[in-house]
């Protein structure tokens, strides 16, 4: 049986340490006593909207009426706010839903920060790379049980290691 659960990294760890759940994918990467990753895959951030922007759009100071003045985020620290820290949106909507947050920019609702391997090919969404030093990563992250990984968690993590590394470039 599998269950899969959304929520924020720190939430997810601290269900992992009690136990509610076996393993997580966060851009968290602890690697200590407790907790043992393994990169699984790195993300490509891009900048999307409905209609065309650029990153001059985005000067100090508040947004100016039009489609970038809408910010959607999943978080208060989400990547519009760490890109743009000088810059405050007209408007800002807090969805806990990638799925939903990509939805409403291709209605024009505003713009967003999305990672390009949920967006597809989808030609309603113009894309804007961002002037990120490093990109994040996704690790896979359990319980540290050192050599005595219990079957069947360690079928399923040796799995999702397995296939994300034939999808990562060469």
């Amino acid at each position: 049986n599998i269950e899969i659960q959304i929520d924020r990294p720190d939430r997810l760890l601290q269900k992992l340490e009690n136990r509610e759940l076996d393993l997580i994918l966060t851009n968290d990467h602890p690697q200590n006593d407790l907790f043992s990753s393994s990169l699984v895959f790195r993300e490509e951030l891009v900048l999307i909207s409905k209609e065309p922007i650029a990153l001059e759009d985005f000067s100090k100071g508040p947004m100016p009426k039009g489609l970038a003045s809408t910010w959607i985020s999943y978080a208060a620290d989400d990547w519009l706010y760490r890109v743009f820290p000088n810059t405050e949106p007209r408007r800002w909507i807090r969805v806990n839903s990638m799925t939903a947050i990509v939805s409403f920019v291709r209605k024009g609702v505003g713009i967003a920060v999305a990672p390009t391997h949920l967006l597809g090919d989808d030609p309603a969404l113009h894309r804007l790379p961002l002037p990120l030093e490093a990109h994040p990563s996704i690790y896979l992250v359990s319980l540290n049980y050192r050599e005595r990984t219990p079957e069947p968690l360690r079928s399923v993590t040796e799995w999702i290691l397995e296939q994300s590394a034939k999808l990562r470039p060469r």
